[in-house]
């Protein structure tokens, strides 16, 4: 995916320097990125979520309909 934001831009560039700095080769890097950023942004998603389901008392993980709309 083609960064299309200066922040999208800045954190490919960050996390290719990283992967080129540890020795990575370039097309290596530029594919490991491809995987690593929808990893990375579906972690910080689901991070509030889980923060908040664990101060709640019910602590199923499955979604009614409703809730998954909201």
């Amino acid at each position: 995916m083609v960064p299309t934001d200066r922040e999208a831009v800045r954190v490919h560039e960050g996390m290719l320097a990283i992967l080129l700095t540890g020795g990575v080769a370039p097309q290596t890097a530029a594919w490991a990125i491809d995987g690593l950023l929808p990893y990375v942004a579906s972690y910080c998603r689901e991070l509030p979520i889980v923060g908040r389901r664990s101060t709640r008392d019910d602590t199923a993980w499955v979604l009614d309909r409703a809730e998954l709309r909201r």
